[in-house]
């Protein structure tokens, strides 16, 4: 058993290690995302837990000057990294109750070589992981306990291959919703680390506000299911983007958005000025239509 002292050093690193693993595979979904990894010293999920401004400045380099995600941004997503880390520690240090419940199976399942996974501190009654344990075991800890991070991870990209409202619809079906609400932020905070280490380029201040958008419309789904969480999500882009939705050309606009990942009221205008340019019967053709016209973009 590690020492008491000891324990949140220890927690820290298995949080590293844990996220690192989780994020091996590469996000093939934007066209941003085949660019190369950010070439770090650091992993992205230590740059993020740590909250270095020197960090933040070699994370944001490659990305474009107007875009570029800022400074407060960054330490949100810090804030919300440590948020979770204590969410891990929380896996990590159980009571007896709940390692009934989950504690029995871990140590079953790795019966041959893993019977000192878990140790009890006898003065606390609470228990701790082997500070020798490795990335694999983590993950598979943080499952039996309620917390599968690739799950929920694989589900929120589906809101960028897919859409928002089949994303929604999968969180909907998955039922990790119906968890405590820091379950989500855990797989949240998983989800950006996972599209830092794969394509610093694409997390924009954009981008990241569309994420926060999508993690706060998505929180509502339990109250008022995924079809009217998906209707918040479109009014809140709709706001954003100054589109008022009382007309047919609206509404394509921010199907335009939508489907094209437009997140600023400059861009769509100029969709806007562009079908205003066709024979009336062309745009209202386009505007009718069931999909996306990609010349005007």
């Amino acid at each position: 058993m590690f020492l008491s002292r000891y324990r949140h050093l220890v927690i820290l690193g298995l949080v590293l290690v844990a996220i690192g693993f989780l994020f091996s595979s590469e996000l093939k979904v934007h066209a941003l995302l085949n660019h190369s990894a950010l070439h770090s010293k650091k992993e992205v999920s230590k740059v993020f837990l740590e909250g270095e401004y020197v960090d933040f400045l070699e994370f944001i380099q490659d990305q474009p000057k107007e875009k570029k995600l800022e400074w407060k941004q960054f330490q949100e997503i810090h804030e919300l990294g440590k948020s979770v880390a204590a969410i891990l520690e929380n896996l990590a240090r159980i009571s007896h109750k709940e390692a009934r419940k989950c504690g029995a199976d871990i140590e079953s399942d790795w019966k041959n070589d893993r019977e000192n996974i878990i140790h009890t501190d006898k003065a606390s009654g609470h228990l701790f992981l082997d500070e020798s344990i490795d990335g694999t075991d983590f993950q598979q800890i943080c499952e039996k306990c309620g917390l599968d991070l690739k799950k929920g991870i694989s589900i929120l990209e589906i809101s960028q291959k897919e859409g928002v409202e089949e994303c929604f619809c999968k969180l909907k079906e998955s039922g990790l919703l119906e968890k405590e609400e820091n379950i989500f932020e855990a797989v949240f905070f998983a989800f950006l680390v996972h599209i830092g280490e794969t394509s610093p380029k694409l997390l924009t201040k954009e981008f990241y506000l569309d994420l926060v958008r999508l993690k706060k419309s998505a929180l509502l789904i339990k109250k008022v299911g995924y079809k009217g969480a998906y209707k918040h999500y479109k009014t809140k882009l709709a706001s954003l983007l100054g589109l008022d939705m009382d007309s047919v050309l609206q509404r394509y606009l921010l199907k335009v958005a939508l489907e094209r990942r437009i997140y600023n009221s400059e861009d769509i205008q100029k969709v806007k000025e562009a079908l205003l340019l066709l024979p009336f019967d062309k745009m209202s053709e386009i505007i009718h239509g069931e999909r996306v016209e990609e010349d005007l973009l």
